[in-house]
């Protein structure tokens, strides 16, 4: 009469196959979730040239925040250079990053090619940079974004919010 261990780990959220009507959305369990994730994307234009026009700067942050809201995050704030992106957003936790700016990067970058069509080919670099903000600090990265243009002109950028494809090495220390 000894049980044996059940092969799946029961969640409440997930189908059971011996109970039909349980809940089988990520979002039904989210539901009753406290979810705040709050990260902040860096990424560049190709070769870090001057691409982003002010022509159409508005229609492309338009379509940022159009893809962002799309994948059911909420944008909180957007803001650039010339030669590269800050967007600061509100995540959902049933999505993976990589699909996320994949999705960003992609769309934007043929609306300027497909609909704005500049005299040149617009592209974005392949890698990115994102960062995990805190609640608190919230506040103070929605100002850097919102001062992008003047930090750059005047070199107050913080270099670590400016990176989009160098690893992040952390120091180990050696106790």
């Amino acid at each position: 009469e000894g049980r044996t261990a059940p092969t799946l780990v029961e969640r409440p959220y997930e189908r059971h196959p011996d109970n039909p009507s349980s809940e089988t959305s990520s979002q039904t369990q989210n539901m009753n979730s406290h979810v705040e994730i709050y990260l902040h994307f860096v990424w560049a234009t190709w070769n870090r040239e001057d691409l982003i026009l002010p022509d159409f700067e508005r229609a492309l942050w338009r379509e940022i925040r159009h893809e962002t809201e799309a994948q059911g995050c909420r944008l909180l704030k957007i803001g650039g250079t010339p030669n590269h992106v800050h967007i600061l957003v509100q995540f959902v936790s049933t999505l993976r990053v990589a699909d996320f700016i994949q999705q960003v990067k992609g769309a934007s970058s043929l609306l300027v090619n497909n609909k704005i069509s500049p005299d040149f080919h617009f592209k974005w670099q392949g890698a990115y940079g994102v960062f995990s903000v805190g609640h608190q600090e919230v506040p103070g990265i929605i100002d850097y974004i919102n001062k992008q243009k003047t930090h750059h002109a005047q070199g107050t950028t913080i270099a670590a919010y400016e990176k989009t494809n160098q690893p992040y090495k952390r120091k180990v220390s050696s106790n």
